[in-house]
């Protein structure tokens, strides 16, 4: 089970137990006897033991490092202003809907990969047979075989040496650590810029800022606070940029439609977030923005698994055909010489 659904479940269950009437240390409690993950049971009855000591609940919560400051600062809020079910109600809708989309993705991406993962092993397997199965044929016929098959069989033939897996691996690893050492604002940068992928990535930054922020709204967070938690949420660069523009123009009297309007809030959007402001009802105009958002990325990543699985397809294709014309040319080489 992953870390949101893990939070989908923790949240939910805390709701429940809390509007039973139930004290916050007999939830806790309950919970961690509840939960499979053995890294959150601690943290919670590490949390149990902080809020007996007179801790309040959101600082128990800030000091386990399982918790971001986003849930930290909404379940501050809740407490602040009487409304802690409501705000763990919105925790558990929060992290539910992240987990379905999630799970979207991986449904989605389960054939894809599954056969790219054949199509390697084919290349990889196929070669060889027939190198064994034909190179004795070439010799005894006097022949040489294709330069096709040849490149086939001395690639697999490469492979085949650990010191190639060693230099792939070794390849691979100083990819990965170049790529965490660099700063992150170039690789979100980088990462927005690949075709597809770049535009789903800002997508899902848009959907996760606006469903946050209308999560610390119904909490009763001030909006200056709230912006700040949202980017906080999205774990964006570009975003926490893009917030803390907007707490300066709101700062100087703008109103929030018009701050957000851009790179956080596209335009059509924003008309939601003005018709809101003017007629006091921000929370649910929010929450329509966060669910237009929302299918706006399901459209999109449909679109996109769309495209990926006959790119796939022609992929494979392809490399069937190569692999056909490998074996096919030193049979037709074999019968020419017989």
């Amino acid at each position: 089970m992953s870390q949101t659904e893990t939070k989908a479940i923790l949240y939910r269950c805390f709701s429940v137990l809390f509007a039973s009437g139930i004290h916050v240390n007999d939830c806790l409690s309950a919970l961690a006897e509840q939960t499979e993950s053995l890294p959150m049971q601690d943290s919670l009855l590490t949390i149990q033991a902080q809020v007996l000591r007179g801790s309040s609940l959101s600082i128990s919560f800030a000091r386990q490092s399982e918790f971001s400051k986003f849930e930290v600062e909404c379940l501050a809020a809740g407490e602040k202003t009487g409304s802690l079910h409501d705000t763990l109600n919105s925790l558990a809708d929060h992290f539910e809907q992240s987990s379905r989309l999630q799970n979207i993705l991986r449904q989605q991406l389960i054939y894809p990969v599954f056969v790219c993962v054949l199509a390697i092993l084919a290349v990889v397997a196929l070669p060889g047979l027939l190198q064994r199965s034909l190179q004795p044929l070439f010799e005894q016929a006097g022949a040489e075989m294709p330069w096709l098959s040849l490149i086939l069989t001395k690639a697999v033939a490469w492979l085949g040496h650990p010191a190639s897996w060693l230099a792939i691996v070794a390849g691979i690893v100083w990819l990965i650590i170049a790529w965490k050492k660099s700063p992150p604002a170039r690789r979100e940068s980088l990462a927005r810029r690949v075709p597809v992928l770049g535009s789903l990535a800002v997508a899902w930054v848009r959907l996760t800022f606006l469903k946050t922020l209308h999560l610390t709204v119904r909490s009763g967070m001030p909006v200056l606070q709230g912006l700040q938690a949202a980017g906080s949420a999205t774990g964006s660069d570009w975003a926490n940029k893009a917030v803390a523009r907007a707490r300066l123009a709101l700062e100087g009297g703008e109103s929030l439609s018009a701050a957000l309007s851009g790179e956080l809030v596209p335009g059509w959007l924003a008309g939601f977030l003005r018709a809101g402001e003017e007629a006091g009802s921000l929370e649910a105009l929010l929450r329509i923005a966060a669910r237009v958002q929302e299918e706006d990325l399901l459209n999109r990543l449909e679109q996109s698994l769309s495209l990926i699985q006959p790119v796939v397809v022609t992929l494979m294709g392809g490399m069937v055909a190569l692999l056909a014309l490998g074996v096919l040319l030193p049979i037709t080489k074999v019968l020419e010489t017989l």
